[in-house]
Protein backbone atom coordinates (compact mmCIF):
# COMPACT_ATOMS: atom_id res chain seq x y z
CA UNK A 1 0.00 0.00 0.00
CA UNK A 2 1.53 3.44 -0.96
CA UNK A 3 1.07 6.35 1.17
CA UNK A 4 -0.77 9.27 -0.11
CA UNK A 5 1.76 12.17 -0.27
CA UNK A 6 -0.97 14.77 0.17
CA UNK A 7 -4.83 14.52 0.37
CA UNK A 8 -6.96 17.80 0.50
CA UNK A 9 -9.94 18.85 1.45
CA UNK A 10 -11.98 21.09 -0.99
CA UNK A 11 -14.47 23.00 0.89
CA UNK A 12 -17.13 23.19 -2.20
CA UNK A 13 -17.38 19.23 -2.11
CA UNK A 14 -19.63 20.08 1.51
CA UNK A 15 -22.40 21.42 -1.21
CA UNK A 16 -23.06 17.56 -2.47
CA UNK A 17 -23.85 16.63 1.28
CA UNK A 18 -27.17 16.69 2.84
CA UNK A 19 -27.34 19.42 5.47
CA UNK A 20 -28.42 18.71 8.94
CA UNK A 21 -30.09 21.66 11.05
CA UNK A 22 -29.14 19.08 14.26
CA UNK A 23 -26.43 16.50 14.80
CA UNK A 24 -27.58 12.59 14.42
CA UNK A 25 -25.73 9.71 15.34
CA UNK A 26 -22.50 9.45 12.61
CA UNK A 27 -22.63 12.40 11.09
CA UNK A 28 -20.28 14.46 9.86
CA UNK A 29 -19.15 17.53 11.37
CA UNK A 30 -17.35 20.93 9.90
CA UNK A 31 -16.26 23.07 11.88
CA UNK A 32 -15.69 26.41 10.31
CA UNK A 33 -12.60 29.31 11.02
CA UNK A 34 -13.13 32.42 11.81
CA UNK A 35 -10.47 33.07 8.66
CA UNK A 36 -12.18 32.54 5.08
CA UNK A 37 -8.62 31.45 4.02
CA UNK A 38 -8.31 28.57 6.17
CA UNK A 39 -10.46 24.87 4.80
CA UNK A 40 -12.93 23.70 7.83
CA UNK A 41 -12.03 20.85 10.61
CA UNK A 42 -13.62 18.09 9.53
CA UNK A 43 -15.19 14.72 12.29
CA UNK A 44 -17.79 11.96 13.19
CA UNK A 45 -20.49 12.73 15.67
CA UNK A 46 -20.76 9.50 17.52
CA UNK A 47 -22.36 9.61 21.09
CA UNK A 48 -22.81 13.41 21.37
CA UNK A 49 -19.29 14.02 20.94
CA UNK A 50 -17.05 14.34 18.22
CA UNK A 51 -14.34 11.74 16.69
CA UNK A 52 -11.31 13.31 15.00
CA UNK A 53 -7.98 14.02 13.81
CA UNK A 54 -5.69 16.53 15.95
CA UNK A 55 -2.04 16.64 15.28
CA UNK A 56 -1.74 14.11 18.73
CA UNK A 57 -3.95 11.41 17.34
CA UNK A 58 -7.43 10.48 17.33
CA UNK A 59 -9.49 12.95 20.03
CA UNK A 60 -13.20 12.10 21.33
CA UNK A 61 -14.19 15.69 22.74
CA UNK A 62 -17.24 17.31 23.45
CA UNK A 63 -18.46 19.76 20.85
CA UNK A 64 -17.72 22.91 22.95
CA UNK A 65 -14.20 21.85 23.82
CA UNK A 66 -13.57 21.67 19.54
CA UNK A 67 -15.22 25.07 19.29
CA UNK A 68 -12.82 26.38 21.52
CA UNK A 69 -9.81 25.91 18.91
CA UNK A 70 -10.75 29.04 17.18
CA UNK A 71 -13.98 27.80 15.27
CA UNK A 72 -16.82 30.22 15.07
CA UNK A 73 -19.73 28.15 13.33
CA UNK A 74 -20.69 24.19 13.23
CA UNK A 75 -22.41 22.49 10.24
CA UNK A 76 -23.57 19.30 10.26
CA UNK A 77 -23.88 16.94 6.95
CA UNK A 78 -25.57 13.60 5.90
Amino acid sequence: MKPIKEKVFLPSRLKLLNPLPMPKEGCIVAFHSRYRNKPPHVGLFRLGRILHLQESGVSWMPIQVVQAFGFNRVSFYD
